[in-house]
């Protein structure tokens, strides 16, 4: 297989902008292994999950059969636990679930990057313009199969090619992106996939450096506001909140000192 763009690509760092570029929008996620739960969860994203074994492709194909969305980047299953490469067709294990084989392979340079466009599963269904279109980053994916398009290449050779693929499997649903994608594109592209799936944003905006948690006691929601960004921030409520530790009465948005935060109660 050839090799990835290192000087672009670091695991941890991709894994770390995907969970940010989820909670920047509102949408909360765990960090869990592969031994986690999950059923637990509408969605769960395996980001380039380069290194799988059998028993891992297995439990992800029941747990999208039974009704989940799986979401996985480019280099996903390609190698087994002893980091063997597997001889089957990439996603190795995985093609029937996501409905796509992995045609062909190239790492993406600041100068081969290639345009692409992403499309709606449902034709009727209203897009962004900007959100749209797009280029390719760090690694490219050509992808073949009965799965349907949600991203194609618009230039070059790859005029056509299927990059991005959705399909439905059992009760559920796996989408495959054969590429990254900038900040605005992917993070939309993602939040949009959560909300199909049924999953639900935090009732606030939260601005950059900032995060949010909820949680549950006795019925009762309850949301863990914080501020890591260098100045003061405020958060705009979507619906009307109270200071649990302030003691404040209800409002529509809270101020977070620099490192501040906050417990608001929703009920």
């Amino acid at each position: 297989m050839k090799p990835i763009n290192s000087g672009a690509f670091s695991y941890v760092d991709y894994q770390s902008r995907l969970f940010s570029l989820l909670g920047s929008r509102g949408y909360e996620a765990d960090v869990i292994s592969f031994d986690g739960n999950f059923a637990d969860y509408p969605v769960v994203i395996v980001p380039t999950a380069f290194v799988m074994s059998r028993k891992i492709q297995k439990k992800l194909e029941t747990y999208v059969r039974n009704g989940g969305t799986l979401i996985a980047t480019f280099l996903t299953s390609a190698k087994d636990e002893c980091n063997t490469g597997y001889t089957d067709s990439l996603p190795a294990g995985l093609t029937e679930v996501f409905g796509v084989t992995v045609e062909e392979v190239d790492p993406v340079y600041e100068d081969n990057r290639t345009a692409l466009r992403l499309i709606n599963e449902e034709p009727e269904a209203e897009q962004n313009a900007e959100f749209g279109v797009g280029k390719d980053h760090i690694w490219s994916e050509l992808l073949q199969g009965e799965a349907k398009p949600l991203g194609i290449y618009t230039e070059d050779y790859k005029t056509g090619k299927m990059v991005i693929s959705s399909h439905r499997y059992g009760r559920g649903r796996a989408v495959y992106l054969g590429t990254d994608l900038p900040d605005e594109q992917m993070g939309e592209l993602l939040c949009k996939l959560a909300k199909e799936a049924g999953a639900e944003p935090l009732p606030m905006k939260l601005p950059a450096g900032t995060q949010a948690f909820s949680r549950r006691l006795d019925g009762k929601e309850f949301f863990f506001l914080f501020n890591f960004s260098p100045d003061a921030v405020t958060i705009p409520l979507c619906r009307p909140m109270r200071d649990f530790l302030k003691e404040k009465p209800e409002a529509t948005e809270v101020r977070l000192e620099k490192n501040g935060f906050a417990v608001l109660s929703g009920q």
